[in-house]
């Protein structure tokens, strides 16, 4: 275990030590006189917890919880849960559950310790949510987060550190407590209310997705390998870009620092990217900076065609194994958030001398 943050209500009295482990992952918390319960996830969403003989374990899809098994020694038996369109669970056998705007659950006491707003854990000992894999807690009475996130005020993390979706609970969701993303479903009804207005006119196919494989965490960017259609495989590298035009540089975050481009593209060896057809940096502003920018470093420095865009993009994740770039403007004109979207994607190439620069 990295570290341990005791929560008091007094100075003398310990209700709670939470315990995280290698990756900054909330591992377990102890309560006074309890057996203390260990927590295991699935990427950002918490898997199960074991606390003594009881265990919970949740059977979910992609981003929506289904059914919750639990386990009290001996015993074992399975809850169907209903959820609603943001994935809430809203009924169990013989419970019932209604929330306000900003999640706050009625009734609060669960001893079953089923998940609750947007398919969330709720901390038994604060009833606070317990986001991105324990990064930050979402206070449901405050309607803010208990701490700032690490990518404000610049970028994703916006201006407000402490603001949770933007204001707005009912169509976003904020699963990794770090970058709010259009709820599923507010999503698919958009999407589906567009095609039907424009369906008298002309035939519009659904959004490509990009099929990725061998997903990895490296130097906290996300790795997989993709496929593509002319041969050869692709490696795709996600990240969270800083506008230059805010920070007075380009950069991009790795291990909870900016890095330069220089620095970016120095981290990446000759055994990185090995057999590697080209690189696509999904990463806002990664192209910012033109023969500057983060893209046409880490292009010169590999010696492999780079894909970096221009301004801010935005992706969705659909699993460990899709992902979709979002290339026209969800915002309606009306929107302030209108003029900020932009899918710019532009190819750096490296100069013919350095094509070998990754082997030296």
């Amino acid at each position: 275990m990295m570290g341990k943050k005791p929560m008091c209500g007094s100075a003398s009295v310990l209700l709670c030590t939470y315990r995280y482990d290698a990756l900054d992952r909330l591992a377990s918390c102890n309560r006074g006189g309890q057996a203390g319960a260990f927590l295991f996830y699935k990427m950002n969403r918490l898997a199960s917890q074991i606390q003594g003989a009881v265990w919970h374990s949740l059977l979910q899809t992609e981003d929506r919880v289904l059914a919750q098994q639990n386990q009290i020694g001996n015993h074992l038996d399975c809850l169907p849960l209903l959820i609603d369109q943001q994935g809430s669970v809203i009924a169990a056998p013989q419970q019932a559950f209604t929330y306000t705007a900003y999640g706050e659950r009625d009734p609060s006491n669960d001893p079953a310790q089923l998940p609750g707003f947007n398919g969330q854990w709720v901390d038994p000992v604060t009833g606070h949510y317990v986001l991105g894999a324990g990064y930050r807690s979402f206070n449901t009475v405050l309607m803010r987060f208990n701490s700032p996130d690490s990518f404000s005020p610049f970028g994703e993390g916006g201006i407000n550190g402490y603001a949770y979706c933007l204001g707005n609970p009912v169509n976003v969701e904020d699963p990794t407590g770090h970058i709010p993303v259009i709820s599923a479903l507010t999503e698919m009804w958009s999407t589906l209310s567009r095609r039907l207005v424009n369906a008298t006119t002309r035939f519009r196919p659904p959004p490509k997705e990009m099929r990725v494989y061998n997903h990895r965490v490296w130097r906290g960017l996300d790795l997989n390998d993709r496929t593509k259609k002319s041969d050869g495989v692709q490696l795709v590298i996600r990240g969270h870009g800083a506008d230059a035009s805010k920070l007075g540089r380009q950069g991009i975050e790795m291990q909870n620092k900016i890095a330069s481009p220089t620095e970016f593209a120095n981290a990446f060896n000759a055994k990185t990217v090995e057999g590697y057809k080209d690189i696509k940096l999904i990463a806002c502003y990664s192209a910012q900076g033109e023969h500057n920018s983060m893209a046409a470093a880490l292009s010169k420095h590999s010696g492999l065609p780079v894909k970096g865009y221009t301004g801010s993009i935005m992706v969705d994740s659909l699993g460990e194994q899709r992902l979709r770039l979002v290339k026209k403007n969800p915002y309606k004109k009306s929107d302030p958030k209108y003029p900020d979207f932009s899918y710019e994607p532009k190819w750096f190439r490296p100069p013919e001398k350095q094509f070998n620069i990754r082997k030296s």
